[in-house]
């Protein structure tokens, strides 16, 4: 489930949680906020969904998972709209895909391992690992950093 929570402060969380009881989500959240959090809604959806919603929602980005409540997030969160899903079929039309098995075989061509290879893009070994298995998707950013990190140019990352 996705959710969208709001604080007092004029932002909102665009997170996703597998608890079907949210108040114990909200509970853990504003132990850590020192603002009031109230839950706007929650729509169907898992990882790859909220991760499509924080690249698409990025200009507004605060912090991690936390946006300004502007208009636009208002706007989508009140009718969840075709405007996204449009925005996703450009995006998936207009960018070639990531292959995740080249990383794998330069990687054992190098000799480098996951730990090292994370150490050298400056990116969380977790997240490389969720890269590798294609439990997410990956920015422009991201292949760029890999490039980087193992000496290639970035279209031989991509299919």
């Amino acid at each position: 489930m996705i959710y969208f929570m709001k604080s007092e402060s004029g932002h909102v969380k665009i997170g996703h949680t597998t608890i079907m009881d949210i108040s114990k989500r909200m509970k853990s959240l504003q132990c850590g906020c020192p603002f009031r959090l109230s839950l706007i809604k929650m729509i169907d959806g898992g990882t790859l969904f909220e991760k499509r919603l924080h690249d698409y929602f990025e200009k507004f980005r605060c912090e991690g998972e936390w946006f300004l409540f502007t208009k636009e997030i208002e706007d989508y969160i009140e009718a969840p709209t075709k405007l996204l899903q449009s925005h996703i079929k450009k995006e998936a039309n207009a960018n070639p895909s990531f292959n995740p098995n080249r990383i794998r075989c330069l990687m054992e061509e190098r000799g480098i391992t996951m730990s090292e290879l994370a150490y050298k893009m400056g990116k969380r070994q977790s997240l490389l690992y969720t890269i590798l298995t294609g439990n997410t998707r990956v920015t422009h950013k991201t292949v760029m950093a890999f490039a980087a990190a193992l000496g290639v140019p970035a279209k031989e990352l991509l299919e």
